[in-house]
C-alpha cells in the first residue's frame, strides 16, 4: 500500500494499492493493481496471472482496416 511517494519500480507477488495521497513514478508489476481518486502514477501496469490460471487457448490477433 503506498500513502507517499515513490520513484521506481514495484513488484509485488500480489495486490498493489496507491492511496489518494500516494504518488508513483515507475512501473508496476502484479497480480492486481488499485489506484484510488487522487493518487499520481507515470508507469506501465504488468498484471501477473497464478500459475493455476494459465488461458487454456491462445487467439491470434490481426489487424482490421
Amino acid at each position: 500500500m503506498v500513502r507517499g511517494s515513490v520513484n521506481g519500480n514495484i513488484v509485488a507477488r500480489d495486490r498493489i494499492e496507491i492511496c489518494k495521497t500516494g504518488s508513483v513514478v515507475g512501473d508496476l508489476v502484479g497480480q492486481g493493481i488499485a489506484i484510488e481518486e487522487g493518487a499520481y502514477f507515470k508507469g506501465s501496469i504488468e498484471i501477473l496471472r497464478p500459475d493455476n490460471q494459465r488461458p487454456s487457448e491462445v487467439l491470434s490477433a490481426r489487424s482490421v482496416d
